[in-house]
This record gives structure tokens, C-alpha cells and sequence, in this order.
């Protein structure tokens, strides 16, 4: 062969192997960023026979192997490499189900240039978990491992074959495998993959119908359920059911059936219809709820909240059961209002929400935190998960349990408020908080209803504020003063210097006014942030907003019961009187 026939077919085979590290730094991508359905439909037409991109693929690699082996290229690379060359397939296959054998497979069928490019991009997104990274050298020394335990022998017996028979046999050869590689695309994600890899992803189609039996299987448990046989205990006056193979036992007012709607750390939820005023309600059981002084308090510090509390945007409390016995008083049974859902569960389904949506809770949400804060308290504990909804798409304050009163200095004596929803200050360990820490939970939810994501979802501290700083930009040093601590204030400056992102380019499908008292409320000082009031008045909220409609509380809350030799037992006491406040013994 000539110099420049040489030179021409090199040229080709470096071009089109640049094309293909494209594609597959693009199929990286797509893979890489997988998150939810559209996404992972997007990424999985990759993988299947009918994806353009993927027979521009396969075509692309066939056509590179076929290059060098009909110009004998691959017997002058095994010479000049001392009689050993080592090839590692490494596509999309690999990266989804890590997986060693399509990698081998593909290596003995069409030898391809070691793809070291695949380290580059893997390692080119900044978001790439360390476990993925360290998946991919796992992967990557393994296929070194197999090609040159095994692939050696292989691969030179495949070039003595193609010098004995000449081009046109390699040609054969490589539409053979060509022909395979391609059926092993299809079969190998599906069939052949699961068996090697518990953690392989599947598609969205399946993963929609396994969905689709668990929520049947919730229904079939809710209506066994509605089935749940009572046994009158106590003279009559309560009734026991096993729920989740767990003792409930409640007053004989709430009369069967029962239907268990939920279950976590907490307790057990369960709905029932109380007998005496026909309303339906949800009752929470807190089992062995003195055992630990602090949920004991987080308990307490709830009921006397919600009791204190009235208003049409935070949750109501209908009762607080009397136990049968003092002496044997270990489980709190607390009675709400039944609620359909919550803001959580709404955002992560396929429910479209408008910019009515938006408003409408955005609205209530701030109606009720006007109230709450109206009382001196703060509710610390803002998240999606604890603002319920029903079908009228009315939303109702929940989960007091972290809740303070303004007035207090001393706040950081127990964990408060999840780390998506925390402020700055409190990332910071501000000493003393504001009203303000609320209002940035709100931008943080607002956020979210709109791009259906979490705005900041750190890993840790240090990400957190990262993440925060990314958007808001770094703050100067005019808007450190709420910071009391000199190490804060050096900490703080020693990050990263971010500038502040617009906020209309990085939510452009948030509307104008959203967007506006998004940046007012997600304001890195305090004392820069807007408050509940301001809020209430922002143009954004104008059609709904009546300052005859928002009621305050009409006297402040007192968490005068809290003292720090507070024991269990006092708890207990204070839970039982309560108790007995709701449920008084008969008059004779």
C-alpha cells in the first residue's frame, strides 16, 4: 500500500474515532443525568435497535475495525507493542449496568483502540459521585485484567487468521460481528445484564409497572384495612385492632373501620370517622413516646402548639386520646384532621401545576406562617412533606415539633429544619435566628413547586451553602453582619467567589413576578430578606391577597413548660392532663 493511500486511511479512521468519542461522551451524558422519566427516556433510546444515534454508533466502530484490519494495521500495532496489545471496549452498557462481560464479548468480537477517552468522560462531570468514579476503575482494570488474561490469545489468533486470508475474509469477519454486536445491544440490557448486577437500572416502562403493583398493593392493604376487626376492650370504652402487626387501640368513638394511611419513624397514621360528630380524622400513634426526653418533648411541644393554634392554614387538633390506665400510660395517640395528601407527594407526581397552582399555595402557606409568626413562634421545620393538602387543594401547616418561640436565644440544642430548607445563618451556626429562617424555607418551596426539583439538595453542610452560593452569589461583606462569629465570617470568605445567576435565565419557566419575590426571599442576610407581611403584599400575590382575610393569633404562645430538668415523667404528666382536657371524666 502506498504512503498517501497510508495517510488517507489513517486520517479516516482518526476522524471517525473522534466522531465516536463524541457520541459517546453525548451518550455519557445523557446516561449521567438520569434523574426522572424524561430523562430516562431520552437516555434509554440509546439503547435500543431502533435509536439512530446508536446504529451511527455501531456503524462508526464497525467501520473503524474494518479499516484496520483490511490495511493490516492491526498486525503493525501488534508488532511494534511487543507482541502484546491490550483493547477495552467501554460503551453506555457498561457505564449503566457496570457490568464486565459485555466489554469482554465485545472484545472478542470487534477489537477496538483501548477508549481511554472514557476516563475523561467519565471524570469530566463535576457532579460524578465518588462511587461512580470509583466504579469506573474497577471496570476499567477489570476489562485490562480479562483482555489480557484472555484476549491476547484471541487477538492473535484473529490477526494470523486475517494475514493468511487477506482483506476480504476480515471483512466477513467484521460484518459477522457486527451482526452480533448489535443483537447483543438488545439482548444484553434486558436478559443478560440483571443476572450479573443487582442494581441494574431498568426502564421506565417497567419501572412504571412496578410502580404501578406497589400502589395496588397499598390499595389491597388499605382496604384489608377497611376489614380490620375491633376488639372492645376496657368495658367497651376502646377498641383494639393489629395494624402492621402492631397494637392499635383507640377510643370506642372512632368507630370501624379503620384504614391504615401511613407508617414511618414517627408511628403509625391510621383513618377513622369519629362517631360523635361524623367528621373524618387521622390518628397518629407514637409508640413507647417517652422512652427518648427529646421526642417526648417534640411531642409534647406539638399538642400544646396545635391546641394553642386556629387557623384555616394550620393543621387542627381534633383530640388527644385518653389512655385507659395512667399507671400504663406508654403510647400517645394523637387525632388531626384527615388530609387527602401533601405538597411532597404532589410535586413528585405527574399532577400538572399551573402558575395558579403556584400561588394558591404559595398564598395559604403564607397566611398560615403570618399567623404562626404572629404568635411567636417559629416553625423551623418548613418542607414540602409537612404542608397537607386535600382535593380542594387547601394546605394546612403540619408537624410542629420543632417549633420555637422568637423570643429564645438559645436555639441550637436541637437539629432544626432539614437540610434543603435551611438558611444560611443556620448552615452558619448563627446563635440567633429571626422569623427570616422561615421565609427562606418558603423561597426554598417555592422553588420546587415551579422546576418540580429541589432548589439546594446538599450532600452535606459545605455543599449546602456551595449550592446556595451558586445561585445567590457570594455575599459581601455588608451582608455578613448578622454574623457574630469571626471564624464564620472568614469561613464564609474563604469560598469560592461566586456571582449571582439571573434568576429569569435560571427559571424560565417561572413567571415574572415569581421570580421577583423568589429573589426577595432567598436573600442571603436576614435582615435583607423579606418578611411574611411583605410577602403577603407582593404583586405576585395581589389577586389573592385581602388583609381583612389574614388573621393573626390573638395572643402569643408560651413554651413556659419547657424547662431544661423537664424529665420524662413530667412529660408524661403534662401529656396525660392534656389528655384529660379533651376527654374529662363524666360529670355524676
Amino acid at each position: 500500500m502506498e504512503f498517501p493511500v497510508i495517510q488517507a486511511v489513517v486520517g479516516s479512521m482518526i476522524a471517525l474515532y473522534v466522531f465516536e468519542m463524541y457520541l459517546e461522551m453525548r451518550q455519557y451524558a445523557l446516561l449521567n443525568k438520569t434523574k426522572d422519566k424524561k430523562e430516562m427516556k431520552r437516555s434509554s433510546t440509546y439503547m435500543i435497535k431502533k435509536s439512530h444515534l446508536r446504529f451511527v454508533h455501531e456503524t462508526t466502530t464497525t467501520i473503524i475495525d474494518c479499516i484496520m484490519l483490511s490495511c493490516n494495521l492491526l498486525p503493525w500495532l501488534w508488532k511494534i507493542s511487543g507482541d502484546l496489545v491490550l483493547y477495552v471496549g467501554f460503551n453506555a452498557e457498561r457505564v449503566k449496568f457496570s457490568s464486565r462481560l459485555y466489554s469482554w464479548l465485545l472484545f472478542v468480537f470487534r477489537l477496538r483502540f483501548m477508549n481511554c477517552h472514557s476516563l475523561c468522560t467519565q471524570l469530566s462531570s463535576l457532579r460524578l459521585l465518588m462511587a461512580a468514579i470509583k466504579q469506573f476503575f474497577m471496570d476499567w482494570f477489570m476489562g485490562l485484567f480479562v483482555s489480557g488474561l484472555v484476549g491476547a490469545t484471541i487477538s492473535a489468533a484473529a490477526i494470523l487468521v486475517v494475514q493468511k486470508g487477506g482483506p476480504f475474509l476480515a471483512f466477513y469477519l467484521w460484518i459477522i460481528s457486527f451482526v452480533v454486536a448489535l443483537g447483543l445491544s438488545t439482548v444484553y440490557p434486558h436478559l443478560i445484564a440483571p443476572l450479573f448486577n443487582k442494581y441494574t437500572r431498568v426502564t421506565y416502562r417497567k419501572g412504571k409497572e412496578i410502580k404501578e403493583k406497589e400502589m395496588a398493593s397499598t390499595k389491597e392493604s388499605s382496604s384489608e384495612g377497611s376489614n380490620i376487626k375491633g376488639v372492645l376492650t376496657h368495658g367497651g370504652k376502646y377498641v383494639q385492632y393489629n395494624v402492621y402487626g402492631n397494637l392499635f387501640e383507640v377510643s370506642s368513638k372512632y368507630v370501624p373501620p379503620i384504614r391504615p394511611i401511613g407508617r414511618g419513624a414517627y408511628g403509625i397514621v391510621c383513618a377513622a370517622v369519629n362517631s360523635e360528630t361524623r367528621e373524618q380524622v387521622a390518628i397518629k400513634k407514637i409508640g413507647n413516646a417517652f422512652d427518648n426526653r427529646i421526642d417526648a418533648k417534640r411531642t409534647l411541644r406539638e399538642i400544646k402548639l396545635l391546641r394553642h393554634m386556629e387557623h384555616e392554614n394550620v393543621i387542627a387538633l381534633k383530640d388527644i386520646i385518653r389512655p385507659p390506665k395512667k399507671e400504663t400510660f406508654n403510647d400517645v395517640y394523637i387525632v388531626y384532621e384527615l388530609m387527602d395528601t401533601d405538597l411532597h407527594q404532589i410535586i413528585r407526581s405527574e399532577q400538572q401545576l399551573t402558575d395558579d397552582h403556584c400561588q394558591y399555595f404559595l398564598y395559604q402557606l403564607l397566611r398560615g406562617l403570618k399567623y404562626v409568626h404572629s404568635a411567636n413562634v417559629l416553625h423551623r421545620d418548613l418542607k414540602p412533606s409537612n404542608l397537607l393538602l386535600n382535593a380542594n387543594c387547601d394546605l394546612k401547616i403540619g408537624d410542629f415539633g420543632l417549633a420555637r418561640t422568637t423570643s429564645e436565644t438559645d436555639f441550637m440544642t436541637e437539629y432544626v429544619v432539614t437540610r434543603w430548607y435551611r438558611a444560611p445563618e443556620l448552615l452558619l451556626n448563627c446563635s440567633e435566628y429571626t422569623a427570616a429562617i422561615d421565609i427562606w424555607s418558603v423561597g426554598c418551596i417555592l422553588g420546587e413547586i415551579v422546576t418540580r426539583e429541589p432548589m439546594f439538595p446538599g450532600k452535606d453542610y459545605v455543599h449546602q451553602l456551595r449550592l446556595i452560593t451558586e445561585l445567590i452569589g457570594s455575599p459581601d461583606d455588608a451582608s455578613l453582619g448578622f454574623l457574630r462569629s469571626d471564624n464564620a465570617r472568614r469561613y464564609v470568605r474563604q469560598l469560592p467567589q461566586c456571582r449571582k445567576q439571573q434568576f429569569s435565565a435560571k427559571f424560565p419557566n417561572m413567571s415574572a413576578g415569581a421570580v421577583d419575590l423568589l429573589e426577595k426571599m432567598l436573600v442571603f442576610d436576614p435582615n435583607k430578606r423579606i418578611t411574611v407581611d411583605e410577602a403577603l403584599c407582593h404583586p405576585y400575590l395581589s389577586s389573592l391577597h385581602d388583609i381583612n382575610d389574614e388573621p393573626v393569633c390573638p395572643r402569643p404562645f408560651s413554651f413556659d413548660f419547657e424547662q431544661s430538668s423537664c424529665t420524662e415523667d413530667h412529660i408524661k404528666e403534662l401529656i396525660w392532663r392534656e389528655s384529660v382536657k379533651f376527654n374529662p371524666d363524666p360529670v355524676h
